[in-house]
């Protein structure tokens, strides 16, 4: 199985480089890592492509395309390399579809399975919050706004309550929305605007800011939410050139970068 030689390939031979840990090759053997199993190169490579793997089942099938293609291009007599991360992230959709025919399983057993496995899982909340941390200036642009901030999710809520308490933001438990899997953004957003439209008797529409560019073509395409919401995209997050260029096409959509929103 691929998987099991993931510690055999070097990270020369895997399409990863090293600008990616301040230009030194070394940096690649050390043990800054979330688990002992997946070496320090299959985390910065996926780290990359975080772009696209929004889900368990990316980050699974991502993985696996990875550490194969690697193994494949290592073996191979014709010269071939592993793909970039470029290459990776503008191809997704069609790899992605590949990888699913390839492993044989359902994104729901996928989802499964990375739950039960994930690397984090047994990390300490404060090494995870310094691991991920949140962009700079969000908390501070938040606290300082007068507006009423809400917050869907597809973490469990207490996490994500934990995650924004540590960073300073503070947002009452009720203001955050759990969006679980096979429900879209879109179906929880027209349910919470129904909510408040009902509780405040306020037609001034929402804004809702996210830096999936395809949850923000889903709002905009969805007419349920016409006139009830100002869509905006966010620049700064996980996006590529891409998903930039094609979330600035998207009609009654505002691209803002992360200066603007402080």
């Amino acid at each position: 199985d691929d998987m099991n030689a993931v510690e055999m390939i070097d990270p020369r031979d895997a399409g990863v480089r090293k600008s990616w840990v301040g230009g030194d090759w070394s940096e690649y053997s050390d043990d800054r890592r979330l688990s002992s199993e997946i070496p320090r190169w299959l985390e910065e490579k996926m780290r990359q492509l975080r772009p696209v793997v929004s889900r368990g089942s990316d980050a699974v099938l991502a993985a696996r395309l990875i550490v194969t293609d690697a193994t494949n291009a290592k073996s191979s007599t014709l010269g071939e390399r592993p793909l970039a991360v470029g290459e990776i992230v503008e191809n997704w959709d069609v790899l992605r579809e590949s990888m699913l025919f390839r492993v044989k399983f359902q994104p729901a057993e996928l989802e499964e399975s990375f739950s039960d496995q994930r690397p984090d899982r047994h990390m300490l909340f404060d090494d995870w919050a310094k691991q991920n941390p949140i962009f700079p200036g969000i908390a501070a642009a938040i606290a300082g706004s007068s507006a009423h901030f809400y917050v869907i999710t597809r973490r469990d809520v207490g996490f994500t309550l934990k995650v924004l308490e540590s960073s300073g933001i503070s947002v009452p438990a009720d203001n955050i929305f759990f969006a679980e899997q096979g429900r879209t953004k879109s179906d929880v957003l027209v349910e919470f605007v129904s909510k408040i439209s009902a509780a405040e008797d306020d037609e001034t529409p929402l804004v809702y800011i996210d830096d999936n560019a395809n949850v923000v073509r889903d709002l905009v395409g969805d007419l349920r939410l016409a006139d009830k919401v100002r869509v905006y995209f966010a620049e700064w997050g996980y996006s590529s050139p891409s998903q930039k260029a094609m979330a600035a096409r998207f009609p009654r959509v505002t691209t803002v970068n992360l200066e603007q929103f402080r």
